[in-house]
């Protein structure tokens, strides 16, 4: 058994596009055991609150790949969920993203230049959120950001409000039947995981980059990863 940690101190969004490394590293080397270790305090960053409190390490546990979570406490220490992982035999550090990369690839780099390109080049993501994709058919469902979330990213409400009317103009000139979803911790009162399993069952997602975005791009969406 090769005992491998995962090391990503950013965003959650990140975090997330962070385990397609360990479902690429498990099938080159089935007789590994991930444990992905993320910083302590771990939340969304716009769901600091009770409600969101363990739901960041639940979501990345559910993914393809994953055996432990491990959280990295302040003072540097490193603990693992699983008590029987009394060792590391190698590291992968994710720190950042390249722009000439893209963002799944860019997590696991240092990968290609140990093993190659080969076992490390696919970037097609499928996330695990626990429900089973179920599109209505009577009517196109569209998933948005809350305020907070167009605010915190664009600094612009005005452009929130134009991108709305326009979406509200077009369904209604085109006599579309239609279902808008607003998500976020200022819109709506459930939990990460939740909120995304609303979205899976959304047809589009208009919205500033983050989280949601992240989880959305190249994603096949279902209960399986």
């Amino acid at each position: 058994m090769r005992y491998v940690g995962i090391v990503n101190t950013q965003a959650v969004g990140d975090c997330l596009l962070g385990t397609h490394t360990a479902k690429l590293y498990k099938n080159k080397f089935p007789d590994s055991h991930i444990t992905f270790f993320v910083r302590e305090g771990l939340v969304p960053t716009t769901g600091e609150s009770d409600i969101n409190d363990g739901v960041a390490l639940k979501l990345i546990s559910m993914q393809e790949g994953i055996d432990a979570i491990g959280i990295i406490k302040r003072d540097g220490t490193l603990i693992s969920s699983d008590p029987t992982v009394r060792h590391i035999d190698e590291f992968i550090e994710q720190r950042a993203w390249f722009s000439d990369l893209g963002i799944a690839k860019s997590q696991h780099n240092n990968l290609i230049s140990r093993y190659g390109a080969q076992d490390f080049s696919d970037t097609e993501t499928n996330f695990n959120v626990g429900n089973t994709k179920e599109l209505p058919t009577d009517r196109l469902v569209i998933a948005t950001s809350g305020p907070l979330d167009w605010n915190r990213k664009t600094k612009n409400e005005f452009m929130r409000v134009s991108i709305l009317q326009g979406i509200y103009q077009f369904l209604t000139t085109n006599n579309i039947k239609s279902n808008i979803l607003f998500l976020g911790r200022d819109v709506e009162k459930e939990d990460l995981i939740t909120s995304l399993q609303r979205l899976n069952n959304s047809h589009i997602y208009i919205g500033p980059m983050g989280l949601p975005v992240h989880w959305l791009k190249k994603a096949k969406h279902s209960d399986c990863p």
